[in-house]
């Protein structure tokens, strides 16, 4: 039978706890310390706004071992059809193509252009969507400069993607 595909964004206790996780991990690649409250303050906000979020599994076998979730339009770079808001793999599942399968997935699901925020600090992360989008059949994209993302931090990049065959 499988797992529903996507997920809506309701609240379980598991999606809390794995959005724990990720944001545990991204304070320590920013050498912050972790804000259990400021997690679950950014984790409210993505329930605030189950309308246009999807939570998606990414699974090895059958164990669920991370999560995307994903926007459409208008909460996306304009240029692009799809926000990759945050994703995450535990660290012992990485390498072993479990984001790569469920975003490929996505991707026949959804095809477009997409967007995402990589931390300028976490270069395994970049180069890993690199691979994960190239390997999926998608290229690098420009985005325009837009004055809604200049206050974006400066240790973030934004990176956008197309199909490599545009129809």
């Amino acid at each position: 039978m499988g797992i529903r595909y996507p997920l809506p964004m309701e609240d379980t206790p598991a999606k809390r706890r794995w959005y724990r996780k990720y944001m545990r991990e991204l304070s320590d690649i920013q050498g912050v310390t972790y804000d259990h409250n400021e997690a679950d303050q950014l984790y409210e906000e993505l329930l605030d706004d189950d309308h246009w979020n999807f939570w998606v599994p990414v699974t090895h076998g059958r164990t669920v071992v991370g999560f995307f979730t994903m926007c459409p339009p208008p909460h996306c770079h304009p240029d692009t059809d799809y926000f990759l808001r945050d994703a995450y793999v535990r660290p012992q599942y990485r390498r072993l193509g479990a984001m790569q399968k469920a975003l490929t997935r996505w991707l026949k699901l959804y095809p477009g252009k997409y967007n995402l925020l990589v931390l300028k600090s976490n270069k395994p992360a970049y180069l890993c969507w690199l691979k994960v989008f190239e390997e999926a059949g998608y290229k690098p994209m420009e985005l325009r400069s837009l004055e809604e993302f200049e206050d974006v931090e400066d240790d973030i990049v934004m990176l956008g993607f197309q199909p490599t065959e545009v129809a």
